[in-house]
């Protein structure tokens, strides 16, 4: 016996597995049901963004997903299929966070808006008060004003006479 025959061999299950059965298939038929299954699930991740999205790209392929415990585990083919034993765990997990941090997000967008629909109600409020104070000021200036124009004419009436009583006076000197 050699010395290395006894080492562990790390990572030597990360390789794809292939039974015997699905050996003996791919060798009479060609591809077998997991190939196909594995070039559709490519498709399918390369183009979600996220678990929502990559279901609804999985159920128009007609794979249903299964679940274990709540979890989503793996799909099913003709036969279930889990994602570890496809090798597919990292990049479910990567989607399950895009889709937590698009939640994360949308939910900070809302009170976001719920924030600024009330910043504009108070606003539209403010600016209804505003309104109401400049209108009554405008009140207030035009009545000011029309008190002020009643005696600026009359002051320029009286002007006006005046300087017709200082015309006459000169008429009357000559």
């Amino acid at each position: 016996m050699n010395y290395f025959d006894s080492l562990v061999q790390h990572g030597k299950l990360d390789k794809d597995r292939v039974s015997n059965q699905e050996y003996e298939v791919k060798l009479r038929e060609g591809t077998t049901q997991k190939e196909k299954l594995v070039s559709m699930l490519d498709e399918s991740f390369s183009l979600a963004s996220s678990t929502e999205e990559l279901l609804q790209l999985l159920e128009e392929q007609d794979i249903s997903p299964y679940y274990r415990n709540g979890k989503l585990t793996g799909v099913s083919y003709g036969r279930k299929y889990r994602f570890s034993r496809l090798n597919y765990i990292e990049q479910l997990q990567e989607l399950e966070k895009q889709s937590e941090r698009i939640k994360e997000l949308e939910e900070i967008r809302d009170r976001g808006n719920d924030q600024s629909i009330e910043r504009d109600d108070d606003s539209t409020q403010e600016d209804q008060r505003s309104d109401t104070s400049e209108d009554s000021q405008q009140e207030d200036q035009s009545e000011r004003g029309d008190d002020e124009n009643e005696q600026d004419q009359q002051s320029s009436d009286s002007d006006d006479d005046k300087s017709d009583d200082q015309d006459q006076e000169i008429e009357q000197r000559r």
